[in-house]
């Protein structure tokens, strides 16, 4: 059969308005894909975004809690050791000073201390919050930011410190008088609550927080027995 003989409905193409809906439809398919894809891009940004904030702000808490951990440890610790037969020994020269509620300085024996009196430069430590960065001292005056301030931006620091002292009557050859003011000694066991609020550098409405409670290993002995 030839094209002639075929009915002239059968032998015409899309008519203009079939070839416009086409084109609407296919535009309407295009956009929601875009939107689609632009939601998706959105979404992966914003828990990228997430998982940074949460980790650099997880890693911060984890690095001060474990310095501050180490406060007040003496390599000498053996020297304070009281004995009935010998003077009175000397203290630990080490310290653990809260400055204020954003800022937390102490001192440790680092592992390259010789065994020495005193307080060497590189003993001393410290956490402050300075436009919303988290700084750590490593040295005496050798502040370093801490945080990156690209993935986070710190809106608050809380240290809380806390501490309990504990009588050591039993320690004591003689006991001690009724107010004796420093006997008997005792060991005061302290602790810091810390809490951190940021927020992501890039995104301000992605917020986190971490809290928890550190104990330095290291007690303090205070007082002493009956001279």
């Amino acid at each position: 059969m030839s094209l002639h003989a075929l009915p002239s409905a059968r032998r015409r193409g899309l008519s203009m308005v079939e070839l416009m809906v086409g084109l609407a439809v296919g535009m309407v398919v295009v956009a929601l894909a875009v939107s689609a894809m632009s939601h998706q891009a959105r979404a992966s940004r914003r828990v990228l975004l997430e998982a940074r904030t949460t980790q650099e702000l997880r890693a911060a808490t984890d690095l001060l809690a474990r310095h501050v951990r180490r406060a007040g440890h003496w390599s000498e610790a053996a020297r304070g050791v009281w004995r009935a037969d010998a003077a009175s020994p000397p203290a630990n020269p080490h310290t653990f000073t809260p400055e204020a509620p954003d800022r937390l300085r102490f001192t440790y024996s680092s592992p390259a201390q010789a065994a020495a009196d005193g307080v060497a430069s590189r003993d001393h430590f410290g956490f402050r919050l300075r436009d919303g960065i988290l700084d750590i001292e490593l040295g005496e005056g050798n502040w370093q930011p801490l945080t990156d301030p690209g993935v986070l931006h710190v809106t608050e620091l809380k240290l809380i410190p806390r501490s309990q002292d504990h009588p050591l009557p039993a320690a004591c050859a003689e006991p001690c008088a009724g107010s004796a003011g420093n006997c008997p000694p005792s060991v005061r066991v302290r602790g810091l609550d810390i809490m951190i609020d940021a927020v992501a550098t890039r995104d301000p409405g992605i917020h986190r927080q971490a809290a928890t409670y550190v104990r330095p290993r290291n007690d303090m002995q205070t007082g002493q027995c009956k001279p």
